[in-house]
């Protein structure tokens, strides 16, 4: 699959609406490409296959503790017909390498679990990433709404998210391009 990647702009977001609705659930995930920070599309024969999006944020919250400023990767999703060819680690790539050019000092995201006792489909990019699992949240969802989570099922959503943290994002990729 011949994958090309370039900045998220708003005449996109009907495709990446359709595209997060069945990836993540509907209800499950906002984006606004005007928030300062990186937003990235992986394109496939001209359609939108993947997304990623970071911002820099504050060390406050769950990211206490990490040095300030963060680049949050808020949202990784890969349409299922382009999974395992390297989408998702590309553009996760290149919203870090954007947040740590924009003087992020760490970087981090929050992996979805999918059920209280599941996995996070996240976590091996960003392990190949060089992040590391720093802990669990439990309940981390559980104020995204009232809609049926489609990992667990319920109303409230009852999965927990790993945050994965890299520190000194100006640090060398461990897994260069």
């Amino acid at each position: 699959m011949d994958v090309t990647t370039r900045p998220l702009t708003e005449q996109d977001l009907p495709r990446v609406a359709e595209l997060l609705d069945s990836t993540l659930g509907a209800g499950f995930w906002d984006l606004d490409v005007q928030q300062s920070g990186s937003h990235r599309a992986a394109v496939a024969d001209g359609i939108i296959v993947g997304v990623a999006s970071a911002v820099i944020a504050e060390a406050t919250g769950e990211l206490a503790g990490l040095a300030a400023p963060v680049g949050l990767v808020r949202i990784a999703a890969v349409a299922e017909d382009a999974r395992g060819c390297g989408v998702a680690t590309r553009l996760v790539r290149e919203v870090c390498d954007a947040c740590a050019a924009a003087g992020a000092a760490d970087l981090a995201a929050f992996a979805w679990v999918h059920g209280p006792e599941g996995s996070a489909p996240l976590a091996g990019v960003l392990r190949r990433l060089g992040f590391t699992r720093a802990r669990r949240l439990v309940d981390f969802y559980s104020s995204s709404g009232m809609q049926c989570c489609p990992a667990c099922g319920q109303v409230p959503c009852a999965c927990p998210a790993d945050l994965y943290v890299r520190s000194d994002a100006k640090s060398a990729d461990p897994h260069p391009r």
